[in-house]
């Protein structure tokens, strides 16, 4: 990769050397120091040109009226500037420059200051940061007008410590080998959708086109998935069906928790005076097992500006995607744009700061648990051009984030690294690289390794699955509420025409999942702590089901101490919601009935039904429910819905009812 000189400073403060010291900063005689002026004259203007024939005839003549000055005798301020020449002109040869600057404090330590400034800005763009510490310092130990040469000293020694901390603290760091999707190919913008089955990605490939009457070949982005047989390893991969692969170019994809909506980006040719590729996000929704026709994202797109590299949230509710639209911080920034209740996406916002820089960050990469960003840039402090970062969502306000974070070394290297994505448990971080010689397959392929635990994200759990609808020929129309037990925060999953759903839940919490809609009655299923502590992924089938009267319902999740009346806690929070239920629907009267397996005798198993029918009873009307609203009997055994002779069977026995009297 080419190294590009980082340049802030003001030309006048790098080209005024004070002329106090007669051996150092001048040269003995007047003739020479015409050429000196001069020379110092051709670099100005060579500086402050913008063509690039015109700057390599000003830095080839300067650079010929510098060496022949030196051409008996070496002058420290002459070498000075023929380390400048070699620095700002276009074919720069930054191993020249610093030999000349080194020759000059080698033979004045202390008198031509600025040497060490641009020795520390060599070093730094060479990746050497810990030996450009040296040099800053050296530089801002001195006193005299350097004008803003001193805020960027600052500012790169600030940064130059951090990178050098990085490097000297290597994180683990083992990449192995994606099997099925890396081919030899390039390959790379790998996504996974957010249960990690399925890998959407680009592959450049060779194709014939017809030129005239030649058919000639050329590389086009191609879209593929690949869905998981292993670990880490994919099948060998398919090109995304219609409608996807139509245009020269595409890739870049995302998908929402449930696999149902994808984003992703087309690069189309403008034919304008001056041809370029329009790039822009479009979406398409997996219906009854086909992909609609893609739609452009109208509010998010702009015709003349890029839009690219989306990622969204597992909910669906959030897009992050580059654009290098007007108005930002830096050149490509990135963006959110979030969805409103009508399904409409919002106009993009700009993450601003700590995030977005002068520089250009690409890449995002909004984690299942909503919290953790990654991204790629190359305005943050980093080892090479594109390093990889993170930053983490404040818990206070759900609106600012933390300090963001580089990775770390060896992961970003002095190469670019871009198109990072982390697994759903947040073990494996997968990224698309060339530059592992000893496995790979072909140009760029896809590998793997344990995150480090400082770059993890939030511990979540992935629920998804199915509401099923008694009525097949009418779509569901419901939704799902989230209710966390200890925060007490609500929230709602929507819950698409075919009934698919999908949400993260933080891990090391309880929750209420709660259907709600028009005349559907209550039904819930509570998800504990202890269920998330080994899965990642939940599937939960629930059936949405109508208000009738004479209908059996059952309160799911209602339990009591073993041989017991006595209603658990957890249970007690199922009903606390049942409750809210009952006084939405204000004339409705209920019968509570209880139901035992067949293990114990008829009259214990009978008692103990009427008993617990008796708790839940006491319970509605002790948090405000009329009694006059309420029944309760036990049918111990009397009433089995499965098999009493597995314990899956007995479980399912094991259960309160309600029944609706009148509504």
């Amino acid at each position: 990769m080419k190294k590009i000189y980082i340049f802030f400073a003001s030309l006048i403060s790098i080209l005024s050397i004070s002329a106090q010291d007669y051996n150092c900063t001048s040269i003995p005689k007047s003739k020479h120091q015409q050429k000196l002026d001069l020379a110092i004259s051709k670099i100005y203007q060579g500086m402050q040109s913008k063509f690039i024939e015109s700057q390599k005839i000003y830095f080839s003549e300067a650079t010929e009226i510098l060496k022949s000055i030196n051409e008996n005798h070496e002058y420290p301020i002459v070498n000075y500037y023929l380390g400048l020449t070699y620095i700002y002109k276009p074919d720069n040869n930054f191993y020249l420059a610093e030999q000349y600057l080194k020759k000059a404090i080698d033979a004045c330590p202390d008198d031509i200051p600025e040497a060490y400034f641009h020795l520390g800005k060599l070093a730094y763009t060479n990746n050497d940061k810990c030996e450009a510490i040296n040099y800053f310092k050296r530089f801002l130990s001195y006193e005299g007008d350097f004008d803003t040469l001193l805020d960027e000293a600052r500012l790169l020694l600030k940064w130059s410590i951090e990178i050098c901390d990085i490097i000297s603290n290597p994180v683990p760091f083992e990449p192995k080998l994606v099997k099925g999707i890396s081919s030899p190919l390039d390959d790379y913008l790998v996504s996974l959708s957010p249960d990690n089955e399925i890998a959407y990605y680009t592959r450049k490939t060779k194709e014939y086109q017809l030129s005239g009457y030649k058919s000639e070949p050329a590389f086009q982005e191609r879209f593929y998935y690949s869905y998981r047989i292993g670990k880490n390893e994919f099948d060998n991969g398919k090109l995304m069906p219609y409608p996807f692969n139509r245009n020269e170019n595409e890739g870049g994809a995302t998908i929402t928790g449930n696999n149902k909506e994808l984003i992703y980006t087309v690069c189309i040719m403008v034919n304008s005076p001056r041809q370029y590729y329009n790039c822009d996000l479009y979406s398409s929704r997996y219906v009854k097992g086909y992909w609609t026709d893609i739609i452009p994202l109208d509010r998010v797109n702009r015709p003349d500006t890029w839009e690219s590299m989306p990622s969204i949230t597992a909910d669906g509710q959030e897009l992050y995607f580059v654009s290098n639209r007007p108005g930002g911080i830096g050149g490509y920034d990135i963006y959110k744009s979030i969805r409103d209740q009508n399904g409409e996406w919002s106009e993009p916002i700009n993450l601003g700061r700590p995030i977005n820089t002068p520089g250009d960050e690409k890449s995002p990469f909004i984690h299942t648990d909503t919290r953790t960003l990654y991204f790629s840039s190359n305005g943050h402090p980093g080892i090479g051009g594109y390093d990889i970062f993170y930053v983490k969502l404040n818990d206070n306000d759900d609106k600012s984030y933390l300090k963001v974070k580089n990775i770390g070394f060896p992961i970003n290297t002095e190469n670019d690294e871009v198109g990072f994505v982390v697994s759903l448990d947040g073990r494996y971080g997968y990224f698309a690289s060339n530059n592992i010689k000893n496995q790979s397959i072909g140009g760029m392929d896809f590998y793997y390794f344990d995150l480090h635990p400082d770059a993890k994200p939030e511990e979540v759990l992935l629920v998804k699955g199915n509401l099923k609808s008694q009525d097949t020929t009418q779509s569901v129309k419901a939704t799902i509420q989230i209710k966390s037990m200890e925060s007490k925060k609500v929230s709602f999953i929507p819950v698409d025409d075919e009934g698919d759903y999908a949400a993260t839940l933080l891990k090391n919490e309880d929750y209420l999942l709660t259907i709600k809609g028009e005349d559907i009655v209550y039904q819930s299923t509570y998800i504990s702590a202890r269920d998330s502590l080994e899965a990642s992924i939940i599937e939960l089938e629930m059936e949405v089901q109508p208000i009738e009267l004479g209908m059996h319902y059952r309160l799911h999740n209602i339990y009591f101490a073993f041989n017991s009346a006595d209603i658990l806690p957890s249970s007690q929070k199922v009903l606390d919601e049942f409750i809210i239920f009952l006084n939405d629907h204000p004339t409705m009267k209920i019968s509570i009935e209880g139901h035992t397996d067949y293990i114990g005798s008829d009259d214990f198993n009978l008692i103990l039904s009427e008993k617990r029918a008796r708790a839940v009873y006491d319970y509605l009307v002790i948090n405000g429910i009329n009694k006059n609203r309420l029944e309760c009997k036990g049918f111990g055994k009397q009433r089995p819905i499965a098999t009493n002779d597995t314990e899956e069977g007995r479980a399912m026995n094991r259960r309160t009812e309600f029944v609706i009297l009148s509504y």
